[in-house]
């Protein structure tokens, strides 16, 4: 196909890299590149159009209860120390929260990166460790955000109150 109908190759191979969610311009740059190189077009349509496998019609509906569910997980479980302590230790459930969240998102970071790296070997346990901090870092960055936009709405409420007792 490629010797005998080029043209037909060639639409093939856009084809396929629009698939990829590629901007025009840059699918047409790397399909004249890899039509260059005539070893690797044959192989890259090989492996890209004529051996795609059609996505499982479930995936999106499976995608979307994995999400809502990790969601409600994600908020559930660091309220679940607020409904065990008594009503006048607020701040102690504050602080069993916190730990609970610490411990969540170490072991979420972990199993992330070795789900993606492997699970033995020192390179991929270090780099699960490293993933695991990564992870807490990002966690502490959202809730620092977070407290930041209510004080800063807060602070903006309280302004706007002023003002209309004025």
């Amino acid at each position: 196909m490629i010797t005998n109908a080029p043209d037909e190759a060639s639409r093939l191979l856009l084809a396929c890299l629009e698939q990829l969610s590629l901007p025009y311009k840059d699918a047409v740059r790397v399909s004249d590149d890899i039509q260059k190189s005539g070893v690797s077009m044959k192989q890259f349509l090989l492996r890209n159009h004529f051996d795609v496998t059609k996505p499982d019609k479930k995936r999106p509906y499976i995608s979307a209860l994995t999400l809502g569910v990790s969601y409600f997980a994600g908020g559930f479980i660091p309220l679940i120390p607020y409904f065990i302590v008594p009503g006048n230790k607020v701040l102690l459930g504050l602080w069993w929260s916190i730990g609970i969240m610490v411990i969540v998102l170490l072991i979420f970071g972990y199993v992330k990166t070795a789900v993606i790296r492997g699970w033995s070997g020192r390179q991929n346990v270090k780099a699960g460790l490293w993933g695991a901090v990564q992870m807490l870092m990002v966690g502490a960055v959202a809730t620092g955000a977070a407290v930041g936009l209510v004080l800063a709405v807060d602070q903006a409420k309280a302004g706007s109150e002023s003002l209309v007792q004025s």
